[in-house]
């Protein structure tokens, strides 16, 4: 699973259009990694992202904290990222007593392998 151009682009839409303003957490669901890797990531956020330092991007939470979104977490089975190891076929309150909000929940590529999402 991984962010593409396409997510990349989404984001600074969302940026650019104040959807962004005054938020400071995201949840992804599912560990990203950036697609199809890192160089073709960079050379995009250098495109649509001309005042962001994209050498201290390794990762989607390092993107994520250069949006201004500073507490960033993921769910994921593998763990990968610090991820929080939660199966998304089981209800997050009542299986593991999850109840944090967050003011952006992103899906780049997870939720199709749920099959009880609820």
């Amino acid at each position: 699973m991984g962010i593409g151009v396409q997510g990349l682009l989404l984001m600074k839409y969302l940026a650019e259009d104040g959807y962004l303003k005054g938020k400071t957490s995201v949840i992804e669901l599912g560990s990203q990694q950036f697609a199809p890797d890192l160089p073709a990531a960079r050379a995009a956020l250098e495109r649509l992202f001309p005042k962001m330092d994209v050498d201290a991007i390794s990762i989607p939470r390092d993107f994520y904290r250069e949006l201004g979104l500073p507490t960033y977490r993921c769910i994921d089975l593998d763990g990968a990222n610090d991820a929080l190891v939660f199966n998304l076929n089981k209800p997050l309150i009542e299986e593991y007593q999850y109840k944090e909000t967050f003011d952006l929940v992103t899906n780049h590529g997870t939720t199709e392998h749920a099959f009880d999402q609820t």
